[in-house]
Protein backbone atom coordinates (compact mmCIF):
# COMPACT_ATOMS: atom_id res chain seq x y z
CA UNK A 1 0.00 0.00 0.00
CA UNK A 2 2.55 2.47 1.20
CA UNK A 3 5.50 1.72 -1.59
CA UNK A 4 3.99 0.54 -4.49
CA UNK A 5 0.98 2.49 -4.56
CA UNK A 6 1.38 5.44 -2.59
CA UNK A 7 -1.41 5.08 0.31
CA UNK A 8 -0.45 6.43 3.52
CA UNK A 9 -3.06 4.51 5.32
CA UNK A 10 -0.73 1.37 4.94
CA UNK A 11 0.94 2.98 7.98
CA UNK A 12 -1.98 2.22 10.22
CA UNK A 13 -1.78 -1.49 9.27
CA UNK A 14 1.88 -1.59 9.79
CA UNK A 15 1.77 -0.07 13.49
CA UNK A 16 -1.04 -2.65 13.64
CA UNK A 17 1.15 -5.02 12.30
CA UNK A 18 4.28 -3.75 14.99
CA UNK A 19 2.15 -4.86 17.89
CA UNK A 20 0.49 -8.15 17.09
CA UNK A 21 3.81 -9.48 15.68
CA UNK A 22 5.58 -9.49 19.26
CA UNK A 23 5.86 -13.07 19.61
CA UNK A 24 8.09 -12.65 16.22
CA UNK A 25 10.15 -10.20 16.72
CA UNK A 26 12.00 -10.08 13.44
CA UNK A 27 8.74 -9.15 11.43
CA UNK A 28 7.50 -6.85 14.50
CA UNK A 29 10.94 -4.90 13.99
CA UNK A 30 10.22 -4.66 10.10
CA UNK A 31 7.22 -2.95 10.85
CA UNK A 32 8.77 -0.57 12.85
CA UNK A 33 11.48 0.66 10.69
CA UNK A 34 9.13 1.11 8.06
CA UNK A 35 7.24 3.35 10.32
CA UNK A 36 10.67 5.09 11.11
CA UNK A 37 10.84 6.35 7.96
CA UNK A 38 7.32 8.00 7.66
CA UNK A 39 7.68 11.68 8.27
CA UNK A 40 3.83 12.89 7.67
CA UNK A 41 1.15 12.64 10.27
CA UNK A 42 3.33 13.08 13.52
CA UNK A 43 5.76 10.51 11.80
CA UNK A 44 8.80 12.13 11.70
CA UNK A 45 8.54 13.08 15.37
CA UNK A 46 8.96 9.14 16.70
CA UNK A 47 11.35 8.75 13.92
CA UNK A 48 14.09 7.68 16.67
CA UNK A 49 11.88 5.91 19.15
CA UNK A 50 10.41 3.56 16.24
CA UNK A 51 14.36 2.85 15.40
CA UNK A 52 15.63 2.40 19.07
CA UNK A 53 12.53 0.14 19.53
CA UNK A 54 13.44 -2.01 16.09
CA UNK A 55 17.65 -1.95 17.35
CA UNK A 56 16.29 -3.13 20.79
CA UNK A 57 14.09 -5.69 19.03
CA UNK A 58 16.56 -7.86 17.15
CA UNK A 59 19.71 -6.97 19.56
CA UNK A 60 19.88 -10.52 20.15
CA UNK A 61 18.63 -11.77 16.78
CA UNK A 62 20.68 -14.45 15.02
CA UNK A 63 18.97 -13.24 11.59
CA UNK A 64 21.90 -11.46 9.30
CA UNK A 65 19.45 -10.52 7.32
CA UNK A 66 16.84 -8.66 10.17
CA UNK A 67 19.86 -6.76 11.47
CA UNK A 68 21.26 -5.66 8.15
CA UNK A 69 17.66 -4.20 7.49
CA UNK A 70 17.24 -2.56 10.52
CA UNK A 71 21.27 -1.24 10.05
CA UNK A 72 19.49 -0.60 6.54
CA UNK A 73 17.09 1.57 8.21
CA UNK A 74 19.11 3.74 10.48
CA UNK A 75 21.30 4.54 7.42
CA UNK A 76 18.74 5.90 6.01
CA UNK A 77 16.85 8.13 8.33
CA UNK A 78 21.04 9.49 9.07
CA UNK A 79 20.99 10.53 5.51
CA UNK A 80 17.67 12.37 5.52
CA UNK A 81 18.80 13.95 8.40
CA UNK A 82 21.84 14.88 7.08
CA UNK A 83 23.48 13.12 9.67
CA UNK A 84 27.48 13.35 9.02
CA UNK A 85 28.42 10.06 10.62
CA UNK A 86 26.62 8.35 7.51
CA UNK A 87 29.85 8.11 5.68
CA UNK A 88 31.88 6.14 7.86
CA UNK A 89 28.73 3.59 8.33
CA UNK A 90 28.65 3.21 4.66
CA UNK A 91 31.94 2.25 4.50
CA UNK A 92 31.30 -0.41 6.99
CA UNK A 93 28.67 -2.46 4.64
CA UNK A 94 29.44 -5.16 3.59
CA UNK A 95 31.05 -5.58 -0.05
CA UNK A 96 29.33 -8.45 -0.65
CA UNK A 97 27.56 -11.85 1.32
CA UNK A 98 27.01 -14.83 1.15
CA UNK A 99 23.35 -14.00 2.56
CA UNK A 100 20.50 -12.71 -0.16
CA UNK A 101 18.54 -10.90 2.53
CA UNK A 102 22.17 -9.07 4.13
CA UNK A 103 22.58 -8.22 0.34
CA UNK A 104 19.24 -7.01 -0.26
CA UNK A 105 19.81 -4.50 2.63
CA UNK A 106 23.00 -3.33 1.38
CA UNK A 107 22.00 -2.20 -2.20
CA UNK A 108 18.71 -0.61 0.08
CA UNK A 109 21.06 1.40 2.28
CA UNK A 110 23.00 2.60 -0.72
CA UNK A 111 19.93 3.19 -2.82
CA UNK A 112 18.52 5.44 0.40
CA UNK A 113 21.57 7.07 0.88
CA UNK A 114 22.09 7.81 -2.48
CA UNK A 115 18.39 9.14 -2.93
CA UNK A 116 18.42 11.07 0.41
CA UNK A 117 21.88 12.78 -0.43
CA UNK A 118 20.75 14.04 -3.94
CA UNK A 119 17.56 15.91 -2.23
CA UNK A 120 20.37 17.51 -0.03
CA UNK A 121 22.00 19.04 -3.04
CA UNK A 122 25.15 16.38 -2.18
CA UNK A 123 24.93 15.35 -6.37
CA UNK A 124 28.30 14.21 -6.95
CA UNK A 125 28.05 11.98 -4.08
CA UNK A 126 24.09 11.20 -4.91
CA UNK A 127 24.83 9.70 -8.43
CA UNK A 128 28.72 8.35 -7.08
CA UNK A 129 26.53 5.95 -4.74
CA UNK A 130 23.31 5.53 -6.81
CA UNK A 131 25.07 4.88 -10.13
CA UNK A 132 27.77 2.20 -7.89
CA UNK A 133 24.63 0.64 -6.55
CA UNK A 134 23.24 -0.07 -9.94
CA UNK A 135 23.94 -3.31 -10.37
CA UNK A 136 23.55 -5.24 -6.72
CA UNK A 137 19.66 -2.72 -6.75
CA UNK A 138 18.86 -4.97 -9.58
CA UNK A 139 19.74 -8.28 -8.65
CA UNK A 140 18.46 -7.28 -5.03
CA UNK A 141 14.99 -8.59 -5.66
CA UNK A 142 13.54 -6.01 -4.93
CA UNK A 143 11.75 -5.23 -8.05
CA UNK A 144 11.53 -1.40 -7.71
CA UNK A 145 15.22 -0.48 -6.25
CA UNK A 146 17.05 -0.40 -9.46
CA UNK A 147 14.17 1.48 -11.93
CA UNK A 148 13.79 4.00 -8.35
CA UNK A 149 17.62 4.50 -8.51
CA UNK A 150 17.38 5.17 -12.45
CA UNK A 151 14.30 7.78 -12.03
CA UNK A 152 16.96 9.68 -9.37
CA UNK A 153 20.04 10.03 -11.67
CA UNK A 154 17.47 11.55 -14.27
CA UNK A 155 16.43 14.02 -12.31
CA UNK A 156 20.13 14.70 -11.40
CA UNK A 157 20.70 15.05 -14.57
CA UNK A 158 18.31 17.47 -14.35
CA UNK A 159 19.59 19.69 -11.71
CA UNK A 160 23.51 18.81 -13.42
CA UNK A 161 22.25 20.39 -17.00
CA UNK A 162 22.15 17.47 -18.49
CA UNK A 163 19.30 18.05 -20.79
CA UNK A 164 19.45 16.57 -23.67
CA UNK A 165 17.20 13.65 -24.66
CA UNK A 166 16.24 13.90 -20.90
CA UNK A 167 12.42 14.13 -21.56
CA UNK A 168 12.58 10.88 -24.03
CA UNK A 169 14.69 9.07 -21.26
CA UNK A 170 11.98 10.33 -18.52
CA UNK A 171 8.88 9.29 -20.72
CA UNK A 172 11.30 5.49 -21.74
CA UNK A 173 11.40 4.36 -18.08
CA UNK A 174 7.54 5.70 -17.25
CA UNK A 175 6.71 3.68 -19.87
CA UNK A 176 8.55 0.65 -18.91
CA UNK A 177 7.72 1.00 -15.85
CA UNK A 178 4.01 2.21 -15.42
CA UNK A 179 2.53 1.17 -11.78
CA UNK A 180 5.34 2.49 -9.96
CA UNK A 181 4.40 6.02 -8.75
CA UNK A 182 7.77 7.22 -7.82
CA UNK A 183 8.90 7.27 -11.40
CA UNK A 184 5.77 9.70 -12.56
CA UNK A 185 6.64 11.06 -9.72
CA UNK A 186 10.36 11.94 -10.49
CA UNK A 187 8.92 12.54 -13.86
CA UNK A 188 6.47 15.48 -13.27
CA UNK A 189 9.06 17.31 -10.82
CA UNK A 190 11.37 17.20 -14.13
CA UNK A 191 9.29 17.99 -16.87
CA UNK A 192 7.51 20.71 -14.66
CA UNK A 193 11.75 22.21 -14.18
CA UNK A 194 12.11 21.63 -18.11
CA UNK A 195 9.04 23.86 -18.98
CA UNK A 196 9.65 26.69 -15.89
CA UNK A 197 13.06 26.82 -17.35
CA UNK A 198 11.53 27.17 -20.95
CA UNK A 199 9.08 29.92 -19.96
CA UNK A 200 6.20 27.86 -20.03
CA UNK A 201 4.43 28.56 -17.21
CA UNK A 202 1.35 26.63 -17.69
CA UNK A 203 2.75 23.87 -18.49
CA UNK A 204 4.85 23.82 -14.96
CA UNK A 205 1.81 24.31 -13.21
CA UNK A 206 0.20 21.14 -14.49
CA UNK A 207 3.42 18.90 -14.10
CA UNK A 208 4.43 20.15 -10.32
CA UNK A 209 0.24 20.15 -9.90
CA UNK A 210 0.58 16.64 -10.92
CA UNK A 211 3.55 16.01 -8.65
CA UNK A 212 2.00 17.99 -5.14
CA UNK A 213 -1.10 15.14 -5.93
CA UNK A 214 1.53 12.52 -5.61
CA UNK A 215 3.33 13.84 -2.97
CA UNK A 216 0.42 14.06 -0.58
CA UNK A 217 0.40 10.55 -0.74
CA UNK A 218 4.17 9.61 -0.15
CA UNK A 219 5.60 8.76 2.54
CA UNK A 220 8.41 11.23 2.82
CA UNK A 221 7.56 14.89 2.56
CA UNK A 222 10.28 15.80 0.04
CA UNK A 223 7.90 15.27 -2.98
CA UNK A 224 5.32 18.00 -1.49
CA UNK A 225 8.00 20.23 -1.00
CA UNK A 226 9.69 20.04 -4.30
CA UNK A 227 6.22 20.26 -5.64
CA UNK A 228 5.67 23.21 -3.69
CA UNK A 229 9.39 25.28 -4.49
CA UNK A 230 8.53 24.81 -8.00
CA UNK A 231 5.28 26.28 -7.74
CA UNK A 232 6.49 29.16 -5.56
CA UNK A 233 9.46 29.77 -8.07
CA UNK A 234 6.57 30.03 -10.85
CA UNK A 235 4.67 32.61 -8.64
CA UNK A 236 7.75 34.79 -8.25
CA UNK A 237 8.83 34.78 -11.67
CA UNK A 238 5.30 35.85 -12.85
CA UNK A 239 5.63 38.11 -9.78
CA UNK A 240 3.01 37.35 -8.35
CA UNK A 241 4.19 36.86 -4.98
CA UNK A 242 0.74 37.23 -2.95
CA UNK A 243 -0.26 34.11 -4.79
CA UNK A 244 2.77 32.17 -2.93
CA UNK A 245 1.31 32.02 0.55
CA UNK A 246 -1.93 29.87 -1.40
CA UNK A 247 -3.24 27.50 1.13
CA UNK A 248 -2.27 24.27 -1.00
CA UNK A 249 1.38 25.39 -0.91
CA UNK A 250 2.07 26.50 2.48
CA UNK A 251 0.12 23.00 3.43
CA UNK A 252 3.12 21.28 1.74
CA UNK A 253 5.69 23.68 2.50
CA UNK A 254 5.17 23.58 6.29
CA UNK A 255 4.77 19.49 6.15
CA UNK A 256 8.41 19.34 7.63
Amino acid sequence: MVTQAGDRAGFRQIERAATELASRPERSARAMVALALNEWDGGADRAGEWMDRAEATVADSRDDGMRAAVRASRISLMAREGDPRLWSLLEQLPQESDDEEVERQTARAVHNAGTFTSELGQDARARELLAGNQERADRSGIPYLGVYGRATLLSLDFTGGHWDGLEERLAGLADEYPDLILVSVERALVLGGLAAARGQHSQAVEHFGAAAAYGDTHSEVSVALRAAAGLVGLRLAQKASTDCCAPSTARSVSSR
